[in-house]
């Protein structure tokens, strides 16, 4: 799934992939976008082309997105360490290192789940 990420912000015109990393259950993507994007519509197409993609390959219903995201900006002078902490999620995870700005959407979710 990665790979067709990467591919397909390849050829998105004002995208600009950094990083890509994740766990079996989420994605994070670091990418620098022009002012002309809009986020949101960037994370529905991704997720849209992904998901009917991986499902195509490897089955209905194998990829399925959770309806939120979350979107952190960041300065460039911070980019380094953003892509070292996307780059390292399973590690991160695994550790209990995670940074918590970066990971809300999901924590809230889970929360949401056990309402």
């Amino acid at each position: 799934m990665y790979e067709f990420i990467r591919d397909y912000c390849r050829k998105e015109n004002g995208v600009y992939l950094q990083g890509i990393g994740g766990t079996a259950n989420h994605v994070h993507l670091v990418v620098q976008v022009e002012p002309t994007i809009n986020p949101s519509d960037f994370i529905g197409k991704v997720k849209g082309a992904s998901s009917f993609e991986m499902n195509r390959i490897h089955g209905e219903n194998t990829l399925k997105w959770q309806r939120g995201f979350g979107v952190v900006s960041f300065s460039e002078r911070h980019l380094a360490a953003v892509k070292r902490y996307v780059d390292r999620q399973k590690e991160h995870h695994a550790d209990g290192t995670t940074y918590e700005v970066l990971e809300r959407i999901e924590v809230e979710t889970a929360l949401r789940r056990n309402e």
